[in-house]
């Protein structure tokens, strides 16, 4: 009992920092631009325009979703303004609620000291720990994902019918999220729990031919509602194209990859515990047909659901398989029970886990930091080197990677702390222009956005900030007569738009706007140009 106390205690403990952590440095850093800052632009526009069934933004139509996400911005926006830290508090707030669900609900199946080893790897990894400081949609979708299966798993053992309900309503808000993947991810779960585990007649408690009809309703409701316009209706139409139809047949955006993608980026996000992941991708096989572990089974069975088919989808985005991160946190934490002392093991690990602290030195040499944040870069290097070696070279029963546990995990929240924040300077243009941009022209001022390059959105959510009306001109055909209309504009120009008017205009008045940052002087690079 004493120590399911200490485990819990230690659980509630370590959240909870990570928590406080993330929420202080939410508002530490620039939008990432495509998807974030459109799903911002989404939300704000729901606020501000009243239409929450249809999600549009500026440069955003190819992020458009289902809307549970951005309702859940726009609530925050009502309570906080719009801001980095309301757009990236639903976000941040999932991953809090999934190490708690993984935990709390997690302990009565695989144990106290297995789920609390598992949330201690997943913060220690990248992509997970990187969902809850970027404000897209699959950390609320891994959140639904998990309460799902962990939901699953409790009707198949203890027939618990509220966990059914659990299950249910969890699936129908991630179809409200983000469609088909909680689609795939739970027939295909169920599907395997029936055809290899003995207890398969248990899950006819999920009542699915009742349920899972009634768990579509509330995307049916709004897709309906949202069809009833012109607007809605070729949004519809286009989703289905777009995250149905093209993701099947092809890849979008050109991020396609042969099978095996998806486990070389389960290598690289794992980066601190990479070399016990082939043992762990080996035992979820062997559990299918050996069947001596139910833990492993269960772990292997959910691991492989969330993974191995996305292998064989021509479009890959890593997101695509992050609900496989969870099962395969605790085949990993498995291993720290049964793991043997491996001294070659141990040097090539320790040598991947010197790689991100060397990465904050090396960067103090090849970026134009200021010296502050020079000096915490070393410093930051230089204690988590030290710590490793000091881990590594540490006589105790503990193997490696237990060891090096909770250093993982501040590496983590070291990372997204300080190492983002100061960093920022290599995204940020887009709010320094807008800042530039307001201190040459009053709100009042049309603003005429020349951009043709990438298209940022969040070039457009930080100008409303400033500014009432915006138009878009790319070409010098179109840029021309407006220059020369007796009408107050500020032109934002990228290089290109902007030699073709000066060639015109010899007597521009102009301010340029680089990033604060450069990195082999790749810049972007934008040319505030008044006709007044």
């Amino acid at each position: 009992m004493n120590n399911e106390i200490t485990y819990s205690q230690k659980a509630i403990y370590c959240i909870s920092l990570i928590a406080v952590i993330f929420l202080i440095s939410n508002s530490c850093y620039t939008f990432f631009d495509q998807d974030e800052a459109a799903y911002a632009g989404f939300a704000r526009n729901m606020v501000l325009h009243g239409d929450c069934l249809n999600p549009h933004f500026e440069w955003s139509d190819v992020h458009r979703k289902p809307p549970l996400h951005f309702w859940l911005i726009a609530l925050s926006y009502k309570i906080f303004g719009f801001n980095e830290f309301a757009t990236r508090l639903s976000s941040t707030l999932s991953i809090v609620a999934c190490l708690f669900v993984i935990f709390f609900s997690g302990r009565k199946i695989f144990g106290d000291k297995l789920s609390f080893h598992a949330i201690l790897i997943l913060s220690s990894t990248y992509l997970f720990m990187a969902l809850a400081k970027v404000a897209v949609t699959d950390a609320l979708l891994l959140l639904l994902t998990t309460i799902c299966a962990i939901s699953i798993i409790h009707v198949l053992l203890y027939r618990d019918i509220k966990y059914a309900f659990l299950c249910w309503i969890s699936f129908a808000f991630a179809l409200l999220t983000k469609g088909p993947p909680i689609v795939i991810f739970t027939l295909l779960f169920v599907s395997l729990l029936f055809v290899f585990h003995p207890l398969r007649k248990n899950l006819l408690k999920l009542y699915p031919l009742v349920f899972l009809p009634l768990s579509f309703v509330p995307l049916l409701v709004w897709g309906y509602a949202c069809y009833q316009s012109e607007e809605g209706k070729q949004f519809i139409i286009w989703m289905i194209d777009w995250y149905i139809l093209k993701r099947v047949s092809g890849s979008v955006f050109g991020q396609t990859g042969p099978p095996g993608t998806h486990l070389l980026g389960l290598f690289v996000f794992f980066l601190p515990f990479i070399c016990l992941i082939p043992y762990a991708i080996k035992t979820s096989f062997v559990s299918l047909y050996k069947k001596e572990n139910e833990k492993n089974l269960l772990l292997g069975i959910w691991f492989i659901s969330a993974w191995l088919l996305f292998e064989f989808t021509p479009s890959k985005l890593p997101a695509y398989v992050i609900a496989a991160h969870v099962p395969l946190a605790f085949l990993v934490g498995i291993q720290f029970e049964s793991e043997v002392s491996n001294r070659l093991k141990n040097y090539i690990q320790l040598g991947f886990n010197l790689l991100i602290p060397i990465v904050f030195i090396v960067l103090v040499i090849i970026v134009d930091l200021k010296l502050i944040p020079s000096i915490i870069f070393i410093l930051i290097g230089s204690v988590f080197i030290y710590l490793n070696i000091k881990n590594f070279t540490k006589a105790s029963h503990n193997p490696y990677h237990v060891r090096y546990l909770y250093q993982s995990v501040g590496l983590q929240l070291a990372i997204w702390l300080f190492v983002v924040p100061m960093m920022d300077g290599f995204k940020n243009i887009t709010y320094s222009v807008a800042n530039e941009a307001s201190k040459i022209a009053d709100r009042k001022i049309e603003i005429v956005v020349g951009n043709d390059q990438n298209r940022p959105p969040s070039l457009f959510f930080y100008l409303y900030h400033h500014f009432d009306t915006m138009r878009e001109a790319f070409l010098i055909s179109e840029i021309k007569p407006l220059y020369e209309e007796p009408v107050k504009r500020l032109f934002i120009l990228k290089p290109s738009n902007f030699e073709e008017l000066k060639q015109v205009y010899p007597a521009l008045q102009y301010k340029i706007v680089k990033p604060k940052l450069t990195l082999f002087n790749q810049m972007s690079t934008y040319y505030l140009v008044k006709n007044y």
